[in-house]
Parts: structure tokens; C-alpha cells; sequence
């Protein structure tokens, strides 16, 4: 179940299945309750509650949500490795920086170096990669064969069932470490963190030009 002293929830999809997912929340969810976020500064998707004053809620970083982690491939050479790994950190530093911001004008203007470091990292990986990423801070200890996410195992979460990957049992001791004994009482936080510039995001998708 819920992790007691945790304060968000993490999917994670194949990146090409994207689209029908976002296809599937604009089908299935209500717009006037939910948020699907399309980053342009960020590097995921999101699923954000539309509650009372969603908007200060957002600017504030107050408003729940739901992170939405593509799967990516990742290159295995050592050589291609070296070039991903700056790109990433560069996406997750300009991203940062772009976040601190405060014109919208500028933060528009400034989103084509991000991009240009994503459209690299997509193009380092080798055709036969088996290698797997999530771009989250962690990534470089967090590479996978595409092989341990196999066909997901559903098991009981709360009052329902859910995926998890097949090889789950060996990825969360790389992610976590002892995953199975709960933190010290005063190590028990969550991540504390919101989506990279999502306010901006939504004030440019709300307004485009």
C-alpha cells in the first residue's frame, strides 16, 4: 500500500505509448477535474487534480499530481554512454534553471536548448539497443534491460491491483537499497518535489501566443 510518510506517486510507460495514453485521459477523465500536463519544460508528462484554485495551486506547487516516466532507450557503448550522460544532466540543468525564471517571454524563448540536448539523447542510442532509462536524477544508476520490465505481474495495492515489472524483485535494491526495512523515524520524508515549470506550461498552453 501507501507508503505513510511518502507524498507522491510515480508511473512509469513505455515512451511510444504516450499518445494513447494522453488519447486515453482525454477520453476517460474528466477536463474540468484533471490536468494532463504536456511538458515543454520538463522532462515527463503529468496528471494534475484540478481542485479550488487550481491555478494558485499550481503556481504554488500545491496542487497533487501524478508523475507519468517514459520508459526511454538508452545506449550500451561506452563511447555513446559518455555523450547521453552530459545530455541528460544538461537537459536536468537547463530545465532547473528555466524553472527559476520568471518571464514567460524569456522561459519560451529559452526552451530550444533543452530540447536540442533531448533531441541528441534520443539519437545516441544504438539501433539493437537492450538498455533502458528513466530520466529522473538518478538515471546513471538506474539503466535497465529492456527485458526486467518482461510482462508486468499484477499484485495486490490497496483496494485494487497493479502492474509492476516482471524483474521488479532486482531493480528496486538498485533504486532503493534495502527497500524491505523501513527507514530510520527520522529519515522518513518524501520527495517534496513539483513538475519542472508546469505553471508557465499551462499559462502557454492556455494563452499560445
Amino acid at each position: 500500500g501507501f507508503i505513510p510518510w511518502d507524498d507522491d506517486l510515480d508511473i512509469a510507460v513505455w515512451e511510444e505509448d504516450l499518445p494513447a495514453i494522453e488519447e486515453a485521459v482525454k477520453a476517460e477523465l474528466d477536463p474540468s477535474k484533471y490536468f494532463y500536463h504536456r511538458p515543454l519544460g520538463d522532462t515527463h508528462p503529468h496528471l494534475v487534480y484540478r481542485g479550488p484554485g487550481f491555478e494558485l495551486a499550481l503556481r504554488d506547487g500545491t496542487a497533487p499530481f501524478i508523475d507519468i516516466f517514459p520508459i526511454i532507450r538508452y545506449p550500451q557503448g561506452r563511447a555513446r554512454r559518455f555523450f547521453a550522460f552530459f545530455a541528460a544532466w544538461g537537459i536536468h540543468i537547463t530545465l532547473t534553471t528555466l524553472d527559476l525564471m520568471g518571464s514567460l517571454r524569456g522561459y519560451r524563448a529559452m526552451l530550444t536548448a533543452p530540447d536540442s540536448l533531448k533531441r541528441i539523447l534520443s539519437m545516441l542510442p544504438e539501433p539493437n539497443t537492450d538498455c533502458t532509462a528513466v530520466l529522473t536524477t538518478k538515471f546513471h544508476s538506474e539503466l535497465f534491460p529492456r527485458g526486467w520490465y518482461g510482462e508486468p505481474r499484477r499484485i495486490p495495492f490497496e483496494d485494487t491491483e497493479t502492474p509492476i515489472p516482471a524483474e521488479a524483485d532486482r531493480m528496486l535494491p538498485t533504486e532503493f537499497g534495502d527497500y524491505m526495512t523501513p527507514p530510520l523515524e527520522d529519515q522518513r520524508t518524501g520527495c517534496h518535489g513539483f513538475p519542472l515549470n508546469i505553471y508557465k506550461d499551462y499559462l502557454l498552453e492556455a494563452k499560445p501566443e
